[in-house]
């Protein structure tokens, strides 16, 4: 085995001198065979070195029925594995003196990609391949040998050819897939693994910050886990959890194994009165306390200069104010969402049972903050819809929670975009009134409020995701990143202290955005099986 013989560009196999079925008495002739190949003229060449270094590898003799090798990761698609095999002792097959027989498999399911089957069960093999690749972090290129109904791995490299390497198209396909498979470990062909829902509607293709913000929401000590002990309701996650929200070629998803697995089964009927009991409290707290003492504080916080603040200040306000969004406001936001949908899905049920129809009793019958700011930007043509409409809106967006989009007050475009194309601003039509029983009307009152309440608070806690963002702006001004800050990860912006980590931001953040310009055209499906990213979504490079 030679120093230069594998490594991340290069790697000769086969150059080696290898001897088979040694006995002791051949032991001393067999070493001195192999340790003379190290001086051979190809090697030398190939290692471009005058000598190579390297020491020789005694294993015991395997004397296989079959041996090959097993990549991976398919060098022409990441989706895939490949096994090549031959009868007998692999030695023909490493030196290339013979032509084997060649097996994909799909990477997450374990199918066999190919119409001829093999003569015995590569399953196992597969699986052994799995754990090597987990244990060195990188796809593998491994030989074995199949001796006595088993297998048997010989060593392994990192696979040097891949069509996830490189700058172009294809290969940020490719790298995409990859990482999203890794993420499925094994599964079934039509599991559905990432899917769409309405996270994607308010924030369609995500920067980096913008999902790593979102994740912080949904983490370990994020606002939903917080918000659900404050309620007394089930949240499984931990800290090693996967992400739940995530990017799929740019597109924002959710994680479905991650969503079954911390929401576990529908809340119980006993949990749902427990819940409708504690509304009412939350609901009078929010609005007598929590409001005016957070927009008072937040107003005095869109009053801050930030180009008084030294650069390591900057760094500091924005790791408080994160936190403190996470980790106090949002949870407010939360705890009303959750009361919100426990007390909308209890009225449905109860007016479905005395065969009402929940979309005529349930619709909204009171103006928000939202539909009032429509209301005077459609209504009044004149500029002070405009400034009535950005006093009540100005610090939202088209996608709120993306943070690298300006907010309305930053754009006047975006305002008169908004303004020829918006069907709010209607008041509420009158609802009728509410049924009898009293049961029944103190559930449909109680789901009226709360989606008023829902889209309240959080109209008003967005307004320090706007100033986020402004903080943002100002840190990226500062180290000149030209707006590429939202191609960090939240903690990544807090990296920029590093003066070894600024090195390379410059190249970090110029090929994410290569790799967001590679996803822009692509339109992967709502539902996300394991069977259409083995498959589909980059044969041709391109997921259709």
């Amino acid at each position: 085995s030679g120093l230069n013989e594998d490594g991340a560009e290069r790697s000769y196999a086969g150059v080696f001198e290898s001897v088979l079925n040694v006995g002791r008495q051949e032991l001393q002739q067999a070493l001195q065979k192999v340790w003379e190949s190290l001086r051979t003229a190809p090697t030398t060449a190939m290692a471009e070195v005058q000598i190579e270094r390297g020491g020789i590898v005694v294993q015991e003799m395997v004397d296989a029925h079959y041996a090959g090798v097993l990549f991976t990761e398919h060098p022409k698609n990441a989706g895939a594995m490949v096994v090549e095999m031959v009868s007998g002792l692999g030695e023909g097959l490493v030196s290339g003196r013979e032509t084997p027989k060649c097996y994909s498999f799909a990477r997450a399911t374990g199918r066999n990609l190919e119409a001829e089957s093999c003569e015995i069960d590569l399953i196992p093999l597969l699986k052994l391949g799995r754990d090597v690749e987990a244990l060195f972090g990188k796809p593998q290129d491994i030989e074995w040998a199949f001796a006595k109904g088993r297998f048997h791995l010989l060593q392994t490299r990192d696979i040097t050819a891949s069509a996830s390497k490189g700058m172009g198209r294809r290969a940020a396909i490719e790298r995409e897939r990859l990482r999203l498979l890794k993420l499925a470990g094994t599964a079934q062909c039509d599991e559905v693994l990432f899917a769409q829902n309405e996270l994607t509607e308010l924030v369609p293709s995500p920067t980096p910050f913008s999902r790593g913000f979102m994740n912080g929401i949904w983490a370990k000590h994020g606002s939903v886990e917080r918000a659900c002990k404050t309620l007394g309701i089930r949240y499984a996650v931990e800290d090693d959890s996967q992400p739940w929200v995530e990017t799929a070629f740019g597109v924002l998803v959710v994680n479905k194994r991650e969503e079954r697995r911390r929401l576990g089964s529908s809340m119980s009927a006993w949990a749902s009165f427990r819940l409708a009991r504690l509304a009412d409290t939350i609901e009078e707290e929010l609005y007598a306390d929590f409001f005016p003492n957070y927009l008072r504080e937040v107003r005095e916080r869109e009053g801050v200069d930030f180009g008084r603040f030294s650069t390591p200040e900057l760094l500091e306000l924005f790791k408080n104010w994160q936190s403190r969004f996470v980790e106090e406001t949002y949870v407010r936001a939360e705890c009303a969402n959750i009361l919100a949908d426990c007390a909308l899905k209890t009225a449905k049920r109860a007016l479905e049972r005395r065969k009402l129809d929940p979309a005529t009793y349930l619709r909204p019958t009171k103006s928000t903050v939202v539909t009032n700011a429509f209301e005077a930007l459609v209504n009044d043509n004149t500029s002070d819809g405009i400034r009535a409409f950005l006093q009540l809106f100005g610090h939202r967006a088209p996608h709120d929670f993306e943070l690298s989009s300006p907010r309305y007050c930053e754009d006047a475009a975006i305002v008169e975009s908004l303004r020829s194309s918006a069907t709010h601003g209607r008041r509420p039509a009158p609802a009728p009134e509410l049924p009898s029983g009293r049961v029944l009307r103190l559930a449909v009152d109680r789901a009226r409020r709360f989606q008023v309440l829902k889209e309240d608070i959080k109209h008003h806690v967005l307004r320090d995701v706007a100033l986020l963002r402004r903080l943002l702006i100002e840190i990226s001004g500062r180290f000149d990143l030209n707006g590429g800050i939202f191609y960090l990860e939240p903690a990544e912006v807090l990296e920029l202290a590093d003066e070894r980590f600024r090195d390379r931001v410059i190249a970090l953040i110029s090929a994410r955005r290569s790799e967001a310009e590679a996803f822009r055209d692509l339109t992967p499906p709502t539902e996300i099986t394991a069977e259409w990213l083995e498959t589909s979504c980059g044969a041709t490079g391109t997921p259709v």
